[in-house]
């Protein structure tokens, strides 16, 4: 059994969604920026300036600079900006500066190059060493303060020092930045972690001497997205493939501030958590980094000069009591630590550290879904993951049934457009009232690409559907309507429906007469001379031409499309056939040919219409009884000797436009009930007073031959006759009443 699937405008939706579904589960880096370009406008639609209650910024600036000297300074200046702090009640110190080398003893060079050490005691020596000693003078003034927190930097695989780095050189590195690791609450890791997460393969840190003093240590490594903008920090690293994890800057100096320790749970799938059990929970992803909040701007934090800091030039030193104090660079010209991020191009990193402790202490976390780290999602919130699943899937199944079921490709694009901007809207209103971050770049992606194909099948259909309306009704009906129905295919119902039109029915008089005086060329050539125009005349008016049966013509209106005037219309272009048929006789007696004369039936009533015929022939067209009586109308023009007769049914919808006269009432052949026939005259606004005369005097004359006053009514009917000698109906009621009369 074989068993296929039918390609319409849904399964096409529904594979272009499957398509975008299997895109989200996969790690492309260039639609993951696209997707944190988004994320950047978030920012940027609601940064918002507000004063930090919590954490003051020391900035080693130009100022600074022009006071002090050139920069790097010696380390006695951070002592005295650290005895100054601690005085004022700082309760947490961080440190954005690494001190790596002992810093130059101008006495001990002094000792060296000269005999002033034979010439003076040792202990004189010893204690203007202690003076001197700047590297002695910072770590005591750390040790003194007990709150200070200072910065060193992991190595990454990538760096070229970590080649030249002995196996003794990282052990001793490892040694003094013990006071770094944070405590593993549980691990289910066997092995080797699998899922992703930054590790350190050397370390550059400050000497022994000041290491050694400080209260605790974290590491100042920063790692921007692969467009280089900074949106998250990663708040713990391994060392190789130790054991121990490391807790970042930010992460130390929260760890001082809470006074509590860090819990750490890992499992196979990342890092659980970060926490300070009693206080805090951190939601880091799996691999340990958390976004930042940047729509808290960098210049929220209070700063103060370092070198106003130093002297104790500052204004409300109270402004540094039970804070967090960060001292780092601003002024890019001193030392490069810059980094763009969400809302700004250039963000001192000191700055970044402050935003992202403020993150923390404020609860503004921000809720996503994953992140991609070397190639691979690292994910966040399996709810926030569902929840961008869904979306994809609702906004582009809307589509996908919507668009083919409205009139216009234009509507799908106002859906789609009006989709997008809600979805914008509720997902700028989450991420601004409750930090929710939704995926932006696949639900657009959903509604785009949906849309697109939905359009794309439309448009490729609608040209199938274009050709096949032409073939159908181009030899039917006029262009303009052949165009109206491909413009809106929708007004179309092929297949048979039963619907109200007006048809007409036109067959020439004495045809095998006229065919008999003709060879088959000559027949052919006048047949094609009269046909011509009334069919030129069906399509002026928009009517339908059925189909030419022999000499005759059948034509119906207000089908396919609807015409609400379909009567008025098929009774003028009776009128049009006769004034054009008048011009036919007048060149067919010129040119010595047999004159044609016609007779029409016009009836108006509900048919079958469509296409009928075969499996291999289909031709558009109408069938019912109406079609029957039309033709039997037809018939009757013969025996009143007129041109056009019309049913009661037409000339009820167009009494009041066409001026007409009752020509009788009768009993077709197929037909039980009696219908009244009449003939119009011409239009309202048009008549004559003639015509209005002959109208009358018909009418008075057809009502007294009815109540069988026959003398009178022939005075009436030649009354007729003298205003239109050659008037058939009155001259087939005059034959009726001298009948009668003879008999009587």
């Amino acid at each position: 059994m074989k068993i296929g699937v039918r390609v319409n405008s849904y399964t096409i939706g529904l594979f272009t969604v499957a398509v975008i579904l299997f895109l989200y589960f996969v790690p492309i880096d260039f639609i993951n920026q696209l997707e944190l370009k988004t994320f950047d406008l978030r920012f940027r639609t609601f940064q918002k300036k507000i004063p930090s209650q919590d954490i003051v910024i020391v900035t080693i600036d130009n100022k600074s600079e022009d006071k002090i000297g050139q920069f790097p300074w010696e380390r006695d200046t951070y002592a005295k900006v650290i005895d100054n702090l601690d005085k004022w009640g700082a309760k947490v110190i961080g440190i954005d500066v690494i001190f790596p080398k002992k810093e130059n003893d101008p006495l001990s060079e002094v000792l060296a190059k000269t005999d002033f050490k034979n010439k003076v005691s040792e202990d004189v020596i010893e204690e203007y060493k202690k003076k001197f000693d700047n590297d002695r003078i910072l770590s005591e003034s750390i040790k003194k303060a007990g709150n200070v927190v200072l910065g060193y930097y992991f190595l990454t695989e990538g760096d070229e020092q970590v080649k030249h780095i002995t196996e003794a050189e990282k052990q001793k590195a490892k040694r003094l930045i013990s006071k770094a690791q944070i405590s593993l609450v549980s691990s289910s890791v066997k092995g080797d972690e699998k899922f992703p997460l930054r590790r350190g393969y050397g370390i550059e840190t400050s000497i022994e001497q000041i290491s050694r003093a400080c209260k605790n240590y974290g590491f100042l490594n920063i790692f921007p997205d692969s467009d280089g903008v900074l949106r998250k920090v990663t708040f713990v690293m391994k060392y190789e493939h130790e054991k121990d994890w490391y807790g970042s800057f930010p992460l130390q100096i929260l760890k001082n501030y809470f006074g509590e320790p860090t819990g750490l749970e890992v499992s196979d799938n990342g890092i659980s958590s970060v926490a300070f059990p009693e206080i805090k929970y951190i939601p880091v992803d799996a691999s340990g980094a958390l976004f930042v909040d940047y729509s808290v701007s960098s210049q929220s934090f209070p700063t103060e000069s370092f070198v106003d800091v130093m002297t104790g030039a500052v204004d409300n030193p109270a402004k540094f009591k039970d804070k967090i104090v960060l001292i780092g660079i601003t002024d890019p010209g001193l030392v490069r630590d810059t980094w763009p991020t969400p809302t700004d191009t250039v963000v001192p990193g000191i700055k970044i550290h402050a935003q992202t402790i403020d993150t923390v202490l404020n609860n503004r976390f921000i809720s996503y879904a994953r992140t991609i780290i070397n190639r691979q999602f690292v994910y966040s919130s399996d709810i926030i993951n569902v929840v961008n699943i869904l979306a994809i899937v609702l906004l582009g199944m809307i589509l996908v049934f919507a668009v083919p079921k409205v009139p216009h490709a234009s509507y799908g694009a106002y859906i789609s457009l009006l989709l997008a901007a809600g979805y914008v809207f509720a997902e700028f209103y989450l991420f601004h009232i409750m930090k929710v971050r939704l995926n932006i770049f696949y639900p657009f992606l959903s509604i785009a690409l949906v849309y697109t194909t939905q359009t794309l099948y439309r448009a490729l259909t609608t040209e199938r559907k274009a050709r096949e309306i032409r073939g159908a009704f181009q030899t039917y009906v006029p262009p303009q309507i052949v165009d109206e129905l491909i413009k809106n295919p929708e007004k179309l119902k092929l297949g048979g429906e039963r619907k109200v039109v007006s048809i007409l029915y036109s067959d020439v008089k004495g045809f095998t007469t006229i065919s008999e005086k003709l060879s088959p060329e000559e027949l052919v050539e006048f047949m094609n001379g009269y046909l011509t125009p009334m069919s030129d005349i069906v399509f002026k008016y928009e009517g339908t031409l059925d189909k030419y049966i022999g000499d005759a013509v059948l034509a119906f209106y207000g089908a396919p499309l609807p015409q609400e005037d379909h009567a008025l219309r098929v009774v003028l272009s009776a009128l049009d056939m006769i004034s054009a048929l008048k011009e036919l006789r007048k060149k067919l007696k010129e040119q010595n040919k047999p004159l044609i004369d016609i007779g029409i039936g016009i009836n108006t009533g509900e048919v079958s219409v469509g296409n009928m015929g075969s499996n291999t022939r289909l031709d558009y067209t109408i069938m019912g009884d109406n079609v029957n009586l039309t033709q039997r109308i037809e018939e009757l023009t013969r025996i009143y000797k007129n041109n056009i007769l019309i049913s009661e049914f037409t000339y009820r919808e167009i009494k009041e436009k066409i001026l007409c006269r009752e020509i009788d009432e009768v009993t077709v052949r197929g037909r039980t009930q009696g219908v009244k026939i009449y003939e119009p005259i011409c239009k309202i606004e048009e008549k004559t007073p003639e015509a209005e005369n002959i109208v009358n005097h018909f009418g008075a004359g057809l009502k007294l031959y009815r109540v069988q006053n026959f003398a009178a009514a022939t005075k009436e009917f030649e009354e007729v006759l003298k205003l239109l000698p050659e008037d058939g109906p009155s001259k087939y009621y005059l034959e009726k009443c001298t009948e009668v009369e003879s008999r009587e």
